[in-house]
């Protein structure tokens, strides 16, 4: 471990807030479904892979005492991957049940789907090299990787924050306010954020 001067704030800036999307998507679809939890399990793997690891030792913060601690960038971002990833026609019909749960109106759903996919293509080569570098790096990661991996970050929120801020332009004005009400009432309630130490 680097207990220079320099390793030190590299250190403490290296500790993330995870989100841990598994219980939140599970409980989504189990309610838009009324699936069983195998086939949700099933889901999720297939959309989403593996659910992350955490190799530090964490303590959790129970959000659904307060949502609020969730930033909205997170949670949409966490939503629109979910979305974007349907790629047969089974999955496409859980994302529609899913988006009508939600309040979205009928009319609406192609064009949040639509949202979710320009999401996921923007954020995919920045992922990618998100990964390179992380994988690149996952021993001691110094401050300069640190950053570089801060400054991608920043631009993935503020491409969720461009979509996002776009939707009354394209959504109904009820979709939109039911969209938001979901994300911070129902979608949030069901995360966990994990502080690694």
């Amino acid at each position: 471990m680097d207990n220079s001067p320099q390793g030190q704030p590299a250190q403490k800036r290296s500790r993330t807030f995870t989100i841990v999307l598994f219980a939140a998507l599970i409980c989504s679809v189990l309610i838009g479904l009324g699936a069983s939890n195998n086939s949700l399990n099933r889901i999720v793997r297939q959309r989403l892979g593996k659910t992350p690891h955490i190799h530090q030792t964490a303590s959790a913060i129970d959000i659904s005492i307060e949502p609020k601690l969730i930033p909205d960038s997170k949670a949409y971002s966490l939503l629109f991957r979910f979305l974007s990833k349907a790629h047969t026609e089974a999955q496409e019909r859980v994302n529609r049940s899913l988006i009508k749960k939600m309040g979205v109106a009928d009319d609406d759903i192609d064009t949040l789907i639509a949202a979710s996919r320009e999401f996921n293509n923007l954020v995919s080569e920045l992922d990618r090299q998100a990964l390179k570098i992380k994988q690149s790096n996952h021993v001691n990661p110094s401050s300069e990787v640190i950053a570089q991996l801060s400054q991608l970050d920043q631009q993935k929120e503020g491409i969720v924050t461009k979509i996002v801020s776009s939707l009354p332009s394209r959504l109904d004005r009820n979709s939109v306010e039911n969209l938001r009400h979901y994300v911070n009432e129902k979608f949030k309630r069901q995360m966990k954020i994990v502080s690694l130490q």
